[in-house]
């Protein structure tokens, strides 16, 4: 009975009750970033992306607002890793960024945690006034995870995707 659970990947503690598997960290890394990346509406957005439609539809809303030209995302490989879409949602100003906290995602419990580190223009200070929709695109390999969330320095859940 005990070799089943351990077939299974269970982990037993020193009295032999099931313990849950430890967390473990995975590379991710940028694969575009903008100020502005049409979002519509104020909502914070995480979007998956895994295979080649969904890429050219990403690069064609990337790119509307470019008169002709389209974005380049930093290469990628939808055969090993899936693309996620962080949308700020809409800002009333310059100055908004939101980008990787660090190089790797935390995966624990079937959830991939990514922080982030979301940027505001200084209180008081000068601004284009103009409406922005910051965006990140980051690349994570695919693995153990059924759901990515995107966290703050606080911890907090901005956005989560299956």
């Amino acid at each position: 009975m005990l070799l089943g659970g351990c077939e299974r990947g269970a982990h037993l503690n020193e009295q032999g009750s099931q313990m849950a598997p430890a967390a473990i960290q995975t590379p991710l890394r940028t694969v575009f970033s903008a100020s502005h990346c049409n979002t519509k509406g104020k909502a914070v957005r995480l979007s998956r992306v895994d295979d080649e439609q969904g890429a050219a539809l990403l690069i064609g809303q990337l790119s509307r607002h470019l008169l002709g030209r389209r974005v380049e995302l930093r290469p990628y490989s939808l055969d090993s890793e899936n693309l996620y879409l962080l949308e700020m949602g809409q800002r009333p100003t310059a100055g908004y960024t939101v980008n990787l906290a660090g190089a790797e995602a935390t995966i624990e419990n079937s959830r991939a945690t990514v922080e982030m580190v979301w940027g505001k223009p200084a209180k008081g200070g000068f601004v284009a006034q103009v409406v922005t929709s910051p965006c990140l695109v980051f690349a994570l390999p695919k693995g153990r995870y059924d759901t990515v969330s995107v966290v703050d320095a606080q911890g907090h859940i901005r956005a989560s995707s299956p």
